[in-house]
């Protein structure tokens, strides 16, 4: 059996606990998209304020990681199907 003595696993430090766990993006995206399809109120937007307002129709929302930079930044991206947004002017009127 190979020796781990060269490998970053033994150079993390993972404080007090014994075990880690590596979850793909397409793991996370697909059960992104079985938590939205079991949940209607995960599928619509609507909301309003003095700002303005929006009503709108979800898709389930995707992760993405970002792995060619180096980084360690994941984008939530927030799908929309369909919808309406629209803003108000100081004066309240819809643009």
């Amino acid at each position: 059996m190979g020796s781990f003595s060269d490998s970053r696993i033994d150079k993390l430090t993972t404080g007090n606990y014994d075990m880690i766990v590596g979850l793909t993006q397409g793991h996370i995206n697909d059960v992104l998209a079985d938590m939205h399809e079991r949940t209607p109120a995960l599928q619509t937007l609507k909301k309003s304020n003095r700002l303005g307002s929006i009503d709108a129709t979800l898709l389930a929302p995707q992760v993405m990681f970002d792995v060619t930079s180096g980084s360690n930044f994941v984008i939530y991206l927030l799908r929309f199907a369909s919808g309406t947004m629209s803003l108000y002017d100081v004066n309240g009127s819809s643009e």
